[in-house]
């Protein structure tokens, strides 16, 4: 795999882009694609739109164990 940049070594990463690098220690020759913010809402954050929050599925529907469709929260026997 080409280093990150390597295909377009003119094009500039943004600045939020840079901060984020910095923040989780990212090196240079990477170039992050995403990220997935877990954990809770800070307090005093505004509140989330109710059709967001009407479509947001549990855990139980999004988190697999060891392959597709086996769900991560079994019960123990």
């Amino acid at each position: 795999m080409p280093a990150a940049r390597e295909d377009r070594p003119d094009s500039e990463i943004p600045a939020h882009v840079r901060r984020f690098c910095a923040e989780f220690g990212i090196p240079a020759e990477y170039e992050p694609l995403g990220a997935i913010a877990i954990g809770y809402r800070a307090d005093g954050a505004k509140p989330q739109n109710p059709n967001l929050v009407a479509r947001r599925r549990s855990p139980e529907q999004l988190v697999h164990g060891g392959r597709w469709g086996r769900p991560f929260f079994e019960e123990q026997a």
